[in-house]
């Protein structure tokens, strides 16, 4: 990859709603379509969302946390209700969740 300006994108523009969009579970290359970024801003941000360590993509991991959060939260609350098919998919998350973390740490993917 040709080398890119450092500065090209400033962090505090887009880190709450790389956050954010990351909660809704939207991809890097979504989230630099809704942000509008084309040419050496999208190039930089696409890089910087995915490297370890910087700025937007620890916004962007705690994000896609949030989200898996928020949506455990309330199957939780239907499964003390009873309701049997949040059990079920409360488990089965929770069985993906470990093995995706194992699997990051691992092979950090």
């Amino acid at each position: 990859m040709e080398k890119l300006p450092a500065e090209i994108i400033s962090d505090m523009e887009y880190v709450g709603k790389v956050k954010n969009f990351g909660a809704l579970g939207y991809s890097p290359e979504r989230i630099a379509n809704m942000l509008g970024l084309s040419g050496d801003k999208r190039k930089v941000f696409l890089y910087r969302i995915v490297t370890c360590g910087d700025v937007l993509y620890d916004s962007y991991v705690t994000g896609q946390a949030i989200g898996e959060y928020n949506i455990d939260v309330e199957l939780r609350k239907h499964a003390e209700s009873g309701d049997v098919d949040a059990v079920d998919r409360l488990t089965q998350r929770q069985k993906d969740r470990a093995e995706d973390d194992l699997r990051h740490k691992l092979f950090g993917i």
